[in-house]
């Protein structure tokens, strides 16, 4: 099998880095008028001005070394798990959604806001926050998926796990129920081996790590992270269902 390379990840990596260094070149990065001039989100000038565009172009602007830096490591590990298990295609869109719904939720806040400070957002935060949500979904579903194997080895007369048993065995065991039982495990089984073993338990840790920041820090964006998660977690529950009722082996396509 031939090593998986996840162009699109690597390319949107780029893209990033590429706009990080024209902003150092241009007034650096960590300049308001720069960020501005580059397609930052201003609430006054999307809705004053009808500059929309502004909602896209901020995913690829960044604050200072350490924010493009944070967030670049996160896309590397994350985009390349995700990339490969929904395609290119999926997860291009689902990223480039999930930014765009990250932002929205900034505006749709902003504009309802008492205290109308309209800050600069800026960063690709909330789309990687949507790439989160894709491992949720599928540590969610692979859980459910487990607890009702076990239900069903368990009306069949069988406690335990056939972790550590030899095939044969399992294959014996497997004999001595009944048609349905067997064609019900097989199905949840092939379900199962489509999702990578994700504990649902360190998910979860991990999506509380990453909306911490927004917690403590009023200079991050928790409106973005949230808005990402949550675009991110509808559009990969849906592509998760397509993949899991797809014929053959999902994982890794």
């Amino acid at each position: 099998m031939t090593e998986y390379r996840p162009y699109v990840t690597w390319g949107l990596i780029a893209a990033n880095v590429a706009v990080f260094i024209a902003e150092m070149f241009f007034g650096g990065s960590e300049n308001a008028g720069t960020a501005l001039k580059f397609g930052a989100l201003y609430v006054p000038y999307v809705l004053g001005r009808g500059e929309w565009f502004r909602l896209f172009t901020a995913m690829f602007i960044h604050f200072g070394i350490q924010h493009i830096a944070s967030n670049m490591m996160s896309l590397a590990v994350l985009g390349n798990y995700v990339e490969r298990y929904l395609g290119r295609v999926r997860f291009l869109i689902l990223y480039l959604v999930s930014g765009l719904g990250g932002n929205l939720l900034v505006l749709f806040l902003e504009t309802r806001s008492a205290a109308g400070q309209n800050a600069l957002s800026a960063g690709a935060s909330g789309a990687i926050c949507g790439l989160m949500g894709v491992l949720v979904i599928i540590a969610v579903r692979r859980a459910m998926l487990q607890k009702r194997l076990q239900e069903r080895l368990a009306d069949a007369g069988f406690s335990g796990s056939f972790a550590g048993m030899p095939r044969q065995e399992v294959q014996e065991l497997m004999m001595r129920t009944s048609p349905e039982v067997r064609d019900e495990v097989r199905r949840l089984a092939q379900k199962m081996g489509r999702l990578p073993a994700l504990p649902l338990k360190r998910v979860a840790i991990a999506v509380f790590l990453m909306l911490y920041p927004g917690l403590v820090d009023r200079s991050v964006s928790m409106e973005a992270h949230l808005g990402g998660l949550l675009t991110g977690l509808v559009l990969a529950a849906l592509m998760s269902a397509r993949l899991m009722n797809s014929s053959g082996d999902a994982y890794f396509k």
